[in-house]
């Protein structure tokens, strides 16, 4: 019972969305030439989008490069930058192990893989990737000797790997 009401309530959502989706089209044909400074999009080599259509992710995911339509009224879309991003955590004073201080200065580079992850996942992905690679270095640098700190380098991105990959980040190098 409880599946029928459920594939009808789908069903009426499919055939709104679809209406709406003819109607905006419609209205994009109608205001051709002004429609279309606001209606097609370029998307750089370097670039995706990613739309929602009435606020649900389209099936395509993103998309790019090249052209790319968004209709009127009931698209939204977020554009990705793709290229490798690096960022200069400012200093850090840590207590390492043993209860010297240490001062760490660290830069962070990393890309977005997967667009839609970046944007469906996590609110701000830049800063929820700087503030991550912050924080998991000073935790990683807080549980070594100041021996093992200076004899070699942590590897903190295999550490941060499992969780940037659900926000559909790649760290480059820590």
């Amino acid at each position: 019972m409880e599946s029928n009401a459920e594939e009808n309530v789908d069903e009426n959502i499919h055939s709104c969305e679809a209406i709406l989706t003819m109607l905006s089209f419609l209205l994009m044909l109608l205001t051709l030439p002004i429609s279309l400074f606001f209606c097609i999009k370029v998307v750089k080599e370097y670039e995706r989008i990613v739309i929602f259509r009435l606020g649900r992710l389209l099936r395509e995911g993103s998309k790019g490069p090249g052209v790319v339509i968004v209709l009127p009224c009931i698209d939204t879309y977020k554009r990705v930058d793709l290229r490798t991003t690096c960022h200069e955590n400012p200093t850090q004073e840590i207590l390492s192990k043993d209860a010297i201080p240490v001062s760490v200065n660290t830069v962070v580079f990393y890309r977005v893989s997967n667009p839609v992850a970046a944007v469906c996942n996590v609110s701000n992905f830049e800063q929820s990737t700087k503030s991550l690679a912050a924080s998991s270095i000073q935790k990683s640098f807080g549980e070594k000797s100041l021996m093992e700190i200076n004899s070699g380098h942590d590897n903190v991105r295999d550490s941060l790997k499992p969780i940037t990959d659900i926000w559909g980040a790649k760290l480059e190098r820590v």
